[in-house]
Formats: structure tokens, sequence, C-alpha cells
């Protein structure tokens, strides 16, 4: 594969007996990425893909390497896409192929952005669509705000032990048998219900539960919503966990969930206020060591967890 023209010879081959068998008008896609490092550079790409224009439709441009490919908080910074410098590469050698981009796109305007800007002619998803099942009936009725982010966990891509189930953190249906969701009845007579905790699986039982038609007050304790989460508004590389707990807050503003700030829910405070059912989603606590201990088993004076710093490096 020492030219362009070499390394298109089998794919060519391929893709012209497709043609050949199914017909001209039979769509065909060329994944590849924009560059491998020490085999072949961008422009050689292009090249090849020119070579491929009479017999491939489509080319789907992956990053340079598998981890790129699927990004994640640590090594994706949002908005930012370096297959796009592919994408141009390929345009400038006049190529006529329809080019998509593939990997961390999500956010339906900015992805509304590149196809006018003409950046590319196509966008490939698919764990933004594992998210959020009714990504394309909330982007065509106008609700993209309202499209769950993905946190770009990989957790769909399966588990690294039988039985290799694949599921998602942001979305409880993906992977579980569906005959479990008919467990959650479809109509329900309407209670007045307390959520104590306004981290992220209180105000998401919050909003399952008011859209069931319930009566909802969520009670939190601390003066803000998104318990663990917090910290991801002080980390630059937690900003995938950070749109999450955003779209949370803004769900449960749009819901009709009366939010109780600074307020911790007692038994007594239940029972004179009548709620009917109580979900308790109070999240985790610190594991205090022995050593940090006081005498009442609380943490010693003078001593933090991480959540008492952030916000506060200035101490």
């Amino acid at each position: 594969c020492d030219t362009p023209q070499n390394a298109a010879r089998l794919p060519k081959l391929l893709f012209s007996s497709i043609k050949k068998h199914l017909g001209q008008d039979f769509l065909t896609e060329a994944y590849v990425y924009g560059m491998m490092d020490h085999i072949y550079s961008t422009e050689f790409m292009a090249q090849v893909i020119k070579e491929l224009e009479d017999v491939v439709d489509i080319v789907s441009i992956k990053e340079k390497d598998a981890a790129a490919n699927h990004p994640t908080g640590f090594q994706f910074k949002k908005g930012e896409h370096p297959c796009f410098q592919y994408a141009k590469a390929i345009r400038e050698t006049g190529a006529n192929v329809l080019i998509g981009v593939n990997g961390g796109f999500q956010d339906p305007q900015e992805l509304d952005g590149y196809i006018q800007s003409g950046s590319c002619d196509l966008i490939a998803m698919a764990r933004g669509l594992f998210a959020d099942d009714e990504y394309m009936e909330k982007c065509l009725t106008g609700r993209g705000e309202d499209i769950i982010p993905c946190i770009w966990c990989n957790k769909c891509h399966g588990t690294m032990t039988p039985p290799w189930i694949s599921f998602c953190s942001v979305n409880p249906k993906l992977g579980i048998d569906p005959m479990l969701l008919h467990a959650i009845p479809a109509q329900v007579t309407p209670k007045k219900v307390a959520v104590i905790g306004g981290g992220p699986i209180g105000m998401r039982a919050a909003l399952m539960a008011v859209q069931k038609g319930h009566n909802v007050t969520l009670f939190e304790k601390t003066s803000y919503l998104g318990g663990q989460l917090y910290h991801s508004d002080f980390v630059s590389f937690k900003w995938p966990l950070r749109d999450y707990k955003d779209w949370l807050k803004r769900q449960i503003e749009k819901s009709g969930v009366t939010v109780r700030l600074n307020t911790q829910a007692t038994p007594e405070m239940i029972e004179t206020e009548r709620f009917e059912a109580v979900i308790a989603a109070t999240g985790a606590v610190p594991n205090i060591p022995k050593f940090a201990q006081d005498a009442a088993g609380h943490l010693k004076e003078g001593l933090m967890t991480c959540l008492d710093v952030f916000g506060n490096e200035n101490k």
C-alpha cells in the first residue's frame, strides 16, 4: 500500500462487486479512521477516498484511534471534534462522496450548525440514541433541550465479564427485559409523594413520579440540587456529568415538582403533611477512616471531605 492507488485496490474491488450485483443505486458506505499514526497520514487517507469515489457513496470518518473514537470527559472536550480536519482533507481532493463524521456527537443545535456550515453532510451517532430513545421525536417536535445527555461512560459497550450485558447510566430502560417495563403501571391513582434527597437519583425519581401524575415534593437538606454530582462544577473533565446534572435540574424546574432546599425531612414532617408515599434517595455518605473520627464518630474538626473543598478552594 505504498500509494493511494494500491491502497484502494481491494476496497474498490469489493465495492465495485456490490454495485455490480445490487445496482448502482444501492448505497455503499466506507468507514475510515482519519489517520493512523505510523501507518498512513490524513492526506494519504483522503487520496484513497478520492480513488473510491465512483463506487463509494458515503464515507464515515472516525477519529484517529479507537480511544479517541469513543470519547469520555478525560480525552474529549465538548464541541471539539478533530475528525472535521479529516473531513476537510477529503473535501479538498474534490472527491464526489457524502462525508459523515463519527464520535461524540449528540447536541442537536450543535449538529445542525455543522450541517449548515457545510463541514459535513451526515453525522453518525450511537451512544446518544441509547441515552435517549426518544431523541428523534424530541428533535422533530422542537424539544432538543429535553434530550437526555449521554455521559460517555461507555457502559453500553457491554460488561467486561459474562453475561456481557449492555446498559446505560442515564437510560434505565436500556438492557432491561422489555417484560419488566410492563411491571410499571401505565396509569395510577395520583398520590402525594415525598422524595427525600436532591441528588441524581432523587431528581430522576421525582421526574418519573410526576410523569405518572403524582403530586411530588422533593426535600434536599443542602442549598443546591445535584448531590454527589456537585463536584462536576469544579472539575473540568467532569463536564459530561455536569451536563447531565444540569439537565436534571432543568427538567425539575419544568416538571411542576415542588422543591424544598435547606430542608431535612423528618418522620414528623412527613406525617404532618400527610404524604401518602415516600421515596428515600438520600445517597452516599463519606466513609470516614477511624483516625479521622471524633468520639461521636463524626469528622474531626479541621478535617474536610472533598465536597467541603469544592467551591472553597480559597480557604
